[in-house]
């Protein structure tokens, strides 16, 4: 029983070698498996370390840079904030301008609207005292022109009569100078005799008949119209 026992410990116990075996073996093939992956793992450390490192020194310069950028944007930003500020002072300046152009544009349309408004009322004024000097000489000129007509009537009138009468001045002046001969005559011979005297009396008598007889004959011409005296006024 005894030797069974022993037997049964020796198998045991070789079980268990061969357990303890396979154990470090598995134990030895898991070490240099976790071996591997510690190197694997080192690697990718270093790996992932100047990775970093890389990205680090890439982030300083990406970092300068950016800050080059921005102090670039700020400059640029202030540059045009001053350019912006002058451009609406300009501005400011010109609307300023514009604005007093505007009023003294406007200011001056004012003034030349009033003198045009006074301009067209003087006019007005002028055209009708123009149109009535107008009516008033065409008035004149129609009124001149019907006294001359009168006065070219007259005229022909009056040439007919100095005709008539020229025409009776000379019948006239020789019976004035036939008869003031004959009277000149007649007075010489007054005085020689008595029976002369009679019949020079009767003749005398007959040449002063026949003369008032003239002046009568004379006396209606002298009356009319004409501005002309007759031959009788100016004897």
């Amino acid at each position: 029983m005894m030797r069974r026992v022993a037997q049964l410990a020796q198998i045991d116990r070789a079980s268990l070698w061969h357990q303890l075996c396979a154990t470090e073996d598995e134990l030895i093939h898991s070490r240099d498996q976790r071996k591997i992956e510690i190197e694997n793992l080192n690697n990718e450390k270093a790996d992932l370390i100047q990775r970093l490192k890389e990205s680090e020194v890439a982030n300083s310069s990406l970092k300068v840079d950016m800050k080059n950028e921005l102090d670039r944007f700020i400059r640029e930003k202030k540059e045009l904030s001053e350019l912006r500020l002058d451009v609406e002072n300009q501005l400011e300046w010109i609307r300023s301008e514009k604005d007093e152009e505007i009023r003294k544009l406007s200011a001056e349309r004012r003034v030349l609207q009033d003198r045009l408004h006074d301009a067209e009322t003087q006019l007005a004024q002028l055209k009708s005292r123009k149109l009535d000097e107008l009516k008033r000489v065409l008035k004149e000129k129609n009124a001149l022109a019907e006294r001359l007509k009168g006065a070219e009537a007259s005229r022909k009138r009056f040439d007919e009569e100095l005709k008539r009468y020229a025409t009776e001045t000379v019948s006239r002046e020789e019976v004035r100078q036939s008869l003031e001969d004959e009277v000149r005559r007649l007075t010489q011979t007054v005085g020689q005799t008595e029976g002369e005297k009679e019949g020079e009396g009767g003749k005398l008598l007959d040449v002063k008949l026949t003369l008032m007889e003239w002046r009568l004959k004379c006396r209606p011409a002298s009356n009319t119209s004409s501005p002309w005296k007759s031959p009788c006024e100016k004897r």
